[in-house]
């Protein structure tokens, strides 16, 4: 497939069942294969996601799409800075890691396959003042059963 760069779903959407579009970070395209983010963001949010190139392309109501939308913000700026505000019932942060240890693929790997089969998403954040970066899960099911993580 391919996106068109003018092409403009966004106008469309309506308070139903809709599609949007989002741009993605530099940085999470180049490692997008690698954790899976597409199926991690369809199980958290209840829509149907998929990633071509540096757009996310979002099918849903339009609740489900404005929780997608907020949680790839939230993985896009985890990767250059602190999120704040993650004291939601659909989060659970879990551990602060050595950025050192986040980056080997069998790490990443593991993640992505827990986050799919909990149906949330997985990320990094830095934690601020600290050079350790946080491991947060969000997602519906995690307000439902916080301790699925």
């Amino acid at each position: 497939g391919f996106a068109e760069k003018d092409v403009n779903f966004n106008n469309q959407a309506a308070a139903g069942f809709g599609v949007e579009t989002m741009l993605l970070e530099s940085e999470l395209e180049l490692i997008e294969g690698r954790i899976e983010l597409a199926k991690q963001l369809t199980g958290a949010t209840g829509c149907s996601v998929e990633i071509a190139a540096s757009r996310a392309f979002i099918a849903g109501t339009k609740t489900a799409r404005a929780l997608c939308q907020e949680y790839i913000c939230w993985v896009n700026n985890g990767l250059l800075s602190h999120v704040p505000g993650l004291k939601r019932q659909d989060t659970a942060i879990r551990c602060k890691v050595d950025p050192q240890l986040m980056d080997l693929p069998w790490l990443q790997q593991q993640l992505a396959r827990l986050a799919i089969e909990t149906s949330s998403v997985a990320f990094w954040d830095m934690e601020e003042g600290d050079a350790s970066r946080r491991l947060i899960f969000a997602g519906s099911v995690i307000a439902v059963r916080p301790g699925v993580v």
